[in-house]
C-alpha cells in the first residue's frame, strides 16, 4: 500500500487593500471601512442650499434683460447663474455615487486616512498625534460620524463638508481607538 502525502491547499490570494500604496513600510491598517451612503450624502446636502441664491440671481438677470430689451449679452450671465445652481443641485447626487464606490476610510497607528479614488486618486491623511480631538456625532445603534478636529479638516466650501468618517459602524470604538493611539504616542 502506497502512502501519498497530501498537499496542502494553496493559500488564498491576498486581497489588495485600496490603501496599500499609501501605507509606510512599518504601517498597518488597524481598521478600515466605507462611508454610509446616506450620511455621506447628507453631509454634502448643505450645498443644495446654494441653489436658492443662484436661481434668484438668474431670475433677476433674466427679467432685467427681458424687460429692458437691451444688453442682450447679459443673458449669458443668466445662464452662468443657472449652471452654478445646477452644480450645487447635483453635488449631493454626486456624493451619493462617490460614497457607494469611490471613498474608503482607514485608521493606522500613525494616521487617519480618507481615500478618494475618483475622479482623481487623493488621500487626506491626519497624523494621530496632530489631531486635537475626534467627535462621534449622530450616533444611532453604533453607527455614526467621526468628525476630525485637525488642521485642514474644516472646509468653508459648502460643497465639501468637514473631514471625517461619515456613517461608520462602531464609531464610539473608533473614538476610543484614536484616544488610545494618542496616549501611546505621547508615552513614546
Amino acid at each position: 500500500m502506497s502512502t501519498t502525502a497530501k498537499k496542502a491547499p494553496p493559500a488564498p490570494p491576498a486581497i489588495a487593500s485600496p490603501f496599500d500604496a499609501e501605507l509606510g513600510t512599518d504601517e498597518k491598517i488597524l481598521w478600515s471601512g466605507r462611508p454610509g451612503v446616506a450620511a455621506y450624502t447628507m453631509a454634502h446636502a448643505r450645498a443644495a442650499v446654494m441653489v436658492v441664491p443662484f436661481v434668484g440671481m438668474a431670475i433677476v438677470s433674466n427679467s432685467f434683460v427681458a424687460n429692458n430689451n437691451h444688453l442682450e449679452s447679459l443673458s449669458i450671465v443668466t445662464w452662468v447663474f443657472v449652471a452654478i445652481a445646477l452644480f450645487y443641485m447635483v453635488a449631493p447626487i454626486g456624493a451619493n455615487l462617490k460614497a457607494r464606490w469611490f471613498v474608503f476610510y482607514a485608521l493606522t497607528p500613525k494616521r487617519l486616512l480618507i481615500l478618494h479614488t475618483y475622479p482623481k486618486r487623493h488621500v487626506k491623511a491626519f497624523a494621530v498625534k496632530d489631531v486635537r480631538r475626534v467627535v462621534a456625532k449622530d450616533v444611532s445603534r453604533g453607527v455614526g460620524t467621526l468628525l476630525i478636529d485637525a488642521d485642514g479638516a474644516v472646509s468653508k466650501n459648502p460643497a465639501r463638508p468637514r473631514a471625517g468618517f461619515y456613517g461608520v459602524a462602531y464609531v464610539e470604538k473608533l473614538v476610543e481607538a484614536v484616544a488610545t493611539l494618542q496616549a501611546a504616542n505621547k508615552a513614546q
